[in-house]
């Protein structure tokens, strides 16, 4: 069986909530075009690298009001506050992700979280991909404090990771200058909002797409260019 292999790179943040609904359309369509090509003979086996994006570099320790914070960052009326919540609540559901948005959740400076997220990463990429998911869960879904290091070091240890070498990393200041390096590099090469998603290191997708585009873009550039 022939292997179609795709490196995806994605630049993103745990606070922001189109990054893991971009996430779950990509997790989609890979699924989708994992079938295609089990149809016709192939298989599809894509390697996921997660990158940092710091949404909210000067947010204090203590962390902001999200509703806040985003209507005074975007301008937004209460109304549309609203409007945007109920929207992303809603594609959260189609995705089978759930988002609980109430008045007092925060948001929150992720640095220590991205050096974290950097140490797994030099253990394996598909922890990676597990811790990155389940603080995404733990943030939107079960509201949890970011800025918690040892409820962060637990959400580590439930994806199989060593609780105390998370809170070890945590408490330290490791990675703190490849964080800043990388995610600099990033913005240098013109990525200033998230989610993007790099493809083999040549091809750029960004925001909250839909799953077929992901799926379209498979086809164009793996399945024509195997045939």
């Amino acid at each position: 069986m022939k292997k179609l292999e795709l490196r995806i790179d994605i630049i993103s943040d745990v606070v922001c909530p189109w990054c893991i609904i971009g996430y779950k359309q990509l997790e989609k369509a890979i699924s989708l075009f994992q079938q295609q090509c089990l149809d016709s003979g192939q298989q599809f086996t894509p390697e996921i690298y997660w990158h940092p994006f710091l949404l909210n570099p000067e947010t204090p320790a203590e962390g902001t009001n999200l509703r806040q914070h985003l209507m005074g960052k975007y301008g937004l009326s209460a109304e549309q506050s609203d409007d945007n919540r109920d929207r992303i609540i809603q594609l959260g559901q189609q995705l089978g992700f759930e988002f609980n948005f109430h008045d007092d959740i925060r948001t929150w400076n992720t640095f220590d979280i991205h050096r974290l997220l950097h140490w797994v990463s030099t253990i394996s990429n598909q922890q990676q991909t597990a811790l990155k998911l389940a603080l995404f869960d733990g943030y939107f879904t079960d509201a949890k404090p970011m800025n918690d290091f040892t409820l962060i070091a637990e959400i580590a240890g439930s994806v199989g990771l060593d609780k105390k070498q998370a809170m070890d990393v945590l408490q330290s200041d490791q990675y703190a200058e490849e964080i800043n390096t990388i995610a600099s590099q990033w913005r240098s090469q013109g990525i200033s909002s998230v989610p993007a998603y790099v493809f083999d290191k040549k091809f750029l997708i960004s925001g909250g797409q839909d799953s077929s585009v992901f799926v379209d873009f498979f086809k164009q550039n793996l399945l024509e260019k195997a045939s």
